[in-house]
């Protein structure tokens, strides 16, 4: 077929591939005919052709849209609405009725704790932070969820869904960074609350560490460094950032929930 495409149109002509010639003459020979005594457009086979390219591309970049809602309510409306044509599209025909399994996709979403999750990635162990990370992280507002090490990097590995249901991730690094880390890090969804845990043994040598870390490391993370002291078992440094987090547990919770709408495409895909 005649690619009309951006990128191609001027090369196909270049070439004058014979694929073409017939479409090209018939454009050449019946189109003056065509805008001249039935339309009667100016500018003979040449206007008609340059008609033709133009509307080819306004209809090319006339894509329908989805227009994506930009607050929970906005989410929880549209999916609403698609429930009920759902509804009456499986009551009026010979569909398998799925309706109220979407309902219960769309409860679990709502209905949920409204304690803050915090899912920690990166350790085999947690016994020896445990009683650290509770004393920031009060039992009486947030729950864990304890992941190890992610395995060895490659393309088709997944990050655990359940983990990206989570309010924030406390990714626990042992310095130097590695490249099984960077890498998965740059698969996290780039709207997910992260935090790096970045685990040092030696006081004097953590700066460095630290400075290390900040040069190799994508810069949204540049500022969500939680610096962990295994000599001391403590927390030695906590980010602006995080601080700013703890505030807003409500405004956490719904845009969780707004991220589960974004990923699973509940109205559309279901």
């Amino acid at each position: 077929m005649f690619d009309i495409s951006k990128d191609k149109l001027l090369k196909d002509f270049i070439k004058f591939p014979n694929k073409n010639l017939i479409i090209i003459l018939l454009l050449l020979g019946f189109g003056e005919w065509f805008v001249s005594d039935l339309i009667h457009f100016a500018g003979g086979s040449i206007g008609f052709f340059a008609l033709c390219l133009g509307g080819y591309f306004y209809l090319k970049n006339d894509k329908p849209k989805f227009n994506e809602p930009n607050n929970l309510d906005g989410w929880i409306n549209l999916c609403n609405e698609d429930l009920n044509f759902f509804e009456e599209l499986e009551a009026t025909n010979d569909l398998e009725k799925q309706n109220s399994k979407r309902q219960k996709t769309l409860d679990s979403i709502l209905n949920r704790f409204e304690k803050e999750k915090i899912s920690c990635i990166g350790q085999k162990d947690y016994q020896s932070c445990k009683s650290v990370l509770k004393s920031h992280f009060k039992v009486d507002k947030f729950d864990f969820d304890l992941y190890e090490k992610l395995p060895k990097y490659n393309s088709s590995q997944v990050i655990p869904e359940e983990a990206l249901k989570s309010d924030a991730i406390l990714y626990f690094l042992d310095l130097p960074l590695s490249a099984n880390d960077f890498l998965w890090l740059e698969k996290f969804p780039k709207n997910m609350p992260i935090w790096l845990v970045a685990l040092t043994s030696n006081e004097i040598e953590a700066k460095n560490q630290i400075e290390d870390l900040k040069s190799q490391i994508s810069g949204d993370f540049i500022n969500k460094i939680i610096t962990f002291d295994l000599n001391k078992n403590e927390i030695i440094n906590i980010p602006f950032s995080l601080r700013k987090f703890f505030i807003s547990s409500f405004k956490n919770i719904e845009n969780t929930k707004k991220k589960a709408f974004e990923r699973t495409s509940f109205c559309l895909a279901i």
